[in-house]
């Protein structure tokens, strides 16, 4: 559990604002009413001890040491880092914003997701960015639900055969799948110099878990029922 800190970061006329007092952006996120939904989203104060956590580039740049200190700030149990770039479409002078959401989870970078919002020419860029910040909350929402919500339907249980170069590929793979909202347990049955076999418990159909898997960089081999 816990909530997703949301690090606003926003670009426009070659300048790159996180903290600053410009920042329309994270004014949006900070100042937006919290809707009662099932994720709760953080935003970061914007305080003297967030500017000197991480920099503007830093948090573009997905700085994931950066966002670990930030995420043990606000027991937040992953970040999205959600960059708005406000241009303007040549053709009728209108506002543009580009919206880019990537997530990260236990300090790994996952997916990202690209919308583009433009308006009318008498649409003002305040009016266009309390757009995009509200479908990124709906996408955000969405994709919680998708992830999570199928753990309330039945447990199933399947034996799984990885191939293993070594301990420390082991440790790595335990980990990702440790991260994976659909698996509740995993229990290693057997293990020798070049593989695995392990039995994990999750929620979902295989589809649903080889998809969650994939996300990760992980895909199921010689799937069997235990």
């Amino acid at each position: 559990g816990g909530p997703l800190l949301v690090r606003p970061v926003f670009q426009g006329a070659g300048t790159i604002q996180l903290w600053d007092v410009a920042n329309t952006w994270l004014k949006s996120w900070q100042t937006a009413r919290a809707e009662d939904t099932l994720l709760q989203l953080v935003v970061p104060l914007g305080d003297g001890l967030d500017i000197a956590t991480i920099s503007p580039q830093q948090a573009l740049d997905g700085d994931v040491s950066q966002f670990v200190k930030m995420m043990k700030r606000y027991r937040a149990k992953g970040v999205v880092l959600a960059v708005a770039e406000l241009g303007t479409d040549m053709a009728n002078g209108s506002s543009v914003v580009q919206l880019v959401l990537t997530r990260f989870n236990g300090g790994r970078r996952g997916t990202t997701t690209v919308f583009s919002f433009s308006a009318n020419p008498n649409t003002k860029p305040e009016s266009l960015l309390a757009i995009a910040r509200q479908k990124a909350r709906d996408e955000l929402v969405e994709g919680w639900k998708q992830n999570n919500l199928i753990r309330f339907g039945e447990k199933h249980q399947m034996l799984v055969s990885v191939p293993l170069l070594g301990l420390a590929e082991w440790i790595e793979i335990r980990r990702r799948l440790s991260s994976i909202g659909l698996i509740e347990s995993v229990e290693l049955r057997s293990i020798s110099l070049g593989e695995a076999t392990l039995q994990i418990g999750h929620y979902g159909g295989q589809k649903q878990l080889a998809l969650a898997l994939t996300q990760h960089d992980l895909s199921l081999i010689h799937i069997s029922a235990p």
